[in-house]
């Protein structure tokens, strides 16, 4: 009962005045609804319900019986849900303009359809029998466009009044309701409005304009906005008014539809006349109200940041109207489950089988992987010695006799022994001599080295995976910090940078945005550094990270926005829209000052992401939305972010060198972007080389040799000594690479390297 105590006591504080729309007589039994808000620990939604009775008797006792309440979730069909409980009434006093400093603004339909007269004459009679009454007057019209208000002297009204004339144009309501509104956003005092209207809204084109016509919901939405500094009286005002009720969807039925968004209930909707709760507020009665707070079951206790409506009728009333809340809370990546206690202990628990994750992802890759791969090369190279009579083949470094039957490895010049093979790290001996020009060592010499780190063949795929999956525990990690300490001063933080109601979520959006960004990023840049033969820099990784959690921040931020906004239907489309902008940002990011070609980098973000949404969607489809699916999501995600953007990134990919030695530094690096933008790769010692040569090898100069681009063929241009396939290439000779081709940069030097060409 703690948190209903203290919504109760948050009420009484804030001293909330107001009664019930005053439509017919003043004293008309109602029940309307103000607002809604999740009760996270008790698991039910708490709407607040105002009530009077017969002849302004206070309800002191509302019954689940006497209210019929719906939930309507998104676009989905509004669903009847039950009711938990009602909790006792609290007694207050409402608006009155003797005591209250309020601003009064009447604005008034001045197209040439609207009765303006008629208009005029109620503003005029009104402000001859109340001239008494505390507050700023002003007049205000509208037509196609709003005019600048006008100040009114409630002693003399027709100064002002004498000025307003009927305009062209027809009638954009909500337009201007929606300036007028939002003006008030940041006003002291109490805000008083009369609207006097036929309730039609003709929109004028919006071609040439960068947004569209704004719709009834987002005039009841800047309603709400306003909360209790707001009282609202409608008057309908044109064309013939009619006694019978206002049909459902008609011009009018907005007007009547409006004071309802508003949580006090002094103010009320008339036709061709004030409505009777004006003069609750400006005469000398005074009206109490009760406010109840009703408890019901949602029918998703999971929130998603979907719009929730709850409307809400008397049930002993046939003619009752229908009054409305809505709210909305968490988001598709970080949905809210109310009804559940989350501690900031329960973080440990997933933050342990991440790290089980990650590290079991490890020990898979270092240590079994490795015993597959050697079980598959035995399979495919490995063949019993057979023996021939008067011939004696020798081990080629222990040179001992190889006896007949001993497990040797057929894809290098000679007979080598299993046992030799693997002594020599898993490749021929002598490698790479044995390829230069050799048909019968095929350029099979090398085997795949099998540590895990050695970024060579699968082992570079591998390590895409596991970087990426670390990327996503790394995120997790980060958001286990910063959220980790439990929701309070978040929604602290949300409430005092924003009034928006669902900031908290916003900036909860926004944070696992930028967590999930910066970890991903990280790491994915240090592994882009790591395939590159250049100097790893961390300035480099440093920018690449901050660009990505920063991109990542208004991808995520913004695609709820999108939702907020209406832009989108589904948290699963702006979902689907925030990890396809951070997919491309990625991509985009990791191509800074580096050999991946831009729009490659680009395609693979695109595809990574939409992949990556797709993963996560479906875990939380299947295995939930608590703490421990949360942290596998990320880890999946962020290993097939890795996975598919080195896939995309290497299928297109068309030139490479290739390091053969010294064995130990093999990999393959992409010259493509380089040779595309008419750049002079260099080949040396230098850290500042496109191919770094950065073991010690003193036949190799700082600045060694270029490659570069010319009329679609690739030109070698030595510095020093250079060999291809076995030959001197001498002086300044431009020679053409072929792909495949062999270079050595040295007769004496150990560093030899292969072009390829797709």
């Amino acid at each position: 009962m703690k948190p209903l105590a203290g919504l109760l006591g948050l009420l009484f504080l804030v001293g909330m005045p107001g009664g019930l729309p005053a439509q017919g007589s003043p004293c008309e039994p109602q029940i309307q609804l103000v607002s809604a808000t999740a009760d996270r620990q008790a698991g039910f939604v708490a709407l607040q319900v105002l009530a009077r009775g017969l002849d302004c008797d206070v309800i002191e006792q509302l019954e689940a019986g006497d209210l019929h309440i719906s939930e309507r979730i998104g676009n989905q069909a509004p669903q009847t849900i039950s009711i938990v409980r009602v909790t006792d009434s609290l007694v207050y006093d409402t608006l009155n303009m003797n005591r209250d400093s309020v601003d009064v603004l009447f604005l008034v339909d001045a197209s040439r359809d609207a009765q303006l007269s008629a208009s005029l004459d109620m503003i005029q009679t009104f402000l001859e029998r109340h001239n008494n009454a505390r507050g700023n007057y002003q007049v205000q019209v509208f037509s196609d466009k709003i005019e600048p208000p006008i100040p009114i002297d409630p002693a003399r009204p027709m100064d002002a009044l004498r000025s307003v004339k009927t305009r062209s144009g027809q009638p954009h309501l909500y337009a201007a309701l929606l300036s007028v509104l939002q003006g008030r956003e940041k006003a002291s005092n109490k805000q008083l409005i009369f609207l006097f209207s036929g309730g039609a809204n003709v929109a004028p084109d919006y071609t040439d304009r960068p947004r569209l016509p704004p719709q009834a919901e987002h005039v009841y939405r800047a309603v709400e906005a306003l909360g209790n500094k707001l009282y609202l009286f409608t008057i309908t005002n044109t064309g013939a008014i009619s006694s019978g009720p206002e049909a459902e969807g008609a011009p009018g039925d907005f007007l009547r539809q409006l004071p309802l968004k508003t949580p006090v209930g002094d103010d009320g909707h008339a036709r061709g006349s004030l409505p009777d709760g004006v003069e609750q507020v400006f005469g000398g009665g005074r009206r109490v109200a009760t406010s109840h707070l009703v408890m019901v079951k949602p029918q998703d206790l999971v929130f998603t940041g979907r719009l929730r409506q709850y409307g809400l009728v008397d049930a002993h009333r046939a003619d009752a109207d229908t009054s409305y809340a809505t709210f909305s809370m968490g988001s598709f990546n970080d949905p809210v489950r109310i009804g559940e206690l989350r501690q900031a202990v329960s973080w440990f628990g997933p933050t342990l089988f991440g790290l089980l994750g990650v590290g079991g992802l490890l020990a898979v890759f270092y240590f079994v992987v490795p015993q597959i791969r050697r079980r598959q090369f035995r399979h495919d190279h490995v063949v019993p010695y057979a023996s021939q009579p008067g011939r004696q083949v020798l081990d080629p470094m222990t040179r001992e006799p190889i006896r007949d039957g001993d497990p040797v490895v057929n894809i290098c010049s000679m007979v080598v022994p299993l046992q030799t093979w693997k002594d020599c790290g898993d490749q021929c001996p002598h490698y790479p001599g044995c390829t230069n020009n050799n048909l019968q060592c095929s350029g099979a010499g090398r085997g795949q080295s099998l540590n895990f780190f050695a970024l060579h063949g699968v082992n570079r795929r591998l390590n895409w995976i596991w970087f990426g999956a670390l990327g996503g525990f790394s995120g997790w990690v980060l958001y286990a910090l910063i959220a980790g300490a439990g929701r309070n001063w978040l929604a602290t933080a949300a409430g005092n940078l924003s009034a928006y109601q669902n900031a908290e979520s916003l900036l909860r959006e926004a944070v696992i945005g930028a967590c999930f960004g910066l970890g991903m990023t990280l790491m994915l840049a240090i592994m882009e550094e790591r395939s590159q033969s250049r100097r790893i820099s961390v300035r480099r990784i440093l920018l690449r990270t901050l660009l990505g959690g920063l991109a990542a921040t208004i991808a995520f931020g913004g695609g709820f926005l999108l939702l907020e906004w209406e832009l989108v239907a589904s948290p699963i489309v702006s979902a689907a829209i925030s990890w396809t902008v951070f997919g491309v940002a990625l991509g985009f990011v990791l191509t800074l000052r580096s050999t991946i070609e831009r729009k490659r980098g680009l395609l693979g973000g695109l595809i990574s992401g939409a992949i990556g949404f797709v993963v996560y969607w479906l875990s939380q489809k299947f295995l939930g939305t608590d703490l421990i699916p949360k942290v596998i999501s990320l880890l999946i995600s962020g290993a097939l972010l890795g996975l598919v953007l080195d896939t995309v990134v290497k299928l297109a990919e068309n030139y490479e060198i290739e390091y053969i030695s010294p064995a130990n530094y093999y990999r393959k690096v992409p010259l493509s972007k380089w040779l595309k933008s008419s750049w002079d790769i260099l080949i040396g010692t230098q850290p500042g080389c496109q191919v770094y040569i950065k073991w010690p090898d003193e036949n190799v100069l700082p600045e060694h040799a270029r490659i570069k681009l010319e009329g679609g063929r690739v030109y070698l241009y030595p510095q020093g000594e250079t060999l291809v396939n076995g030959e001197i290439i001498h002086g300044q000779k431009r020679v053409q690479l072929q792909s495949g081709d062999t270079l050595q940069l040295g007769r004496r030097s150990t560093t030899q390297m292969r072009f390829w060409e797709r």
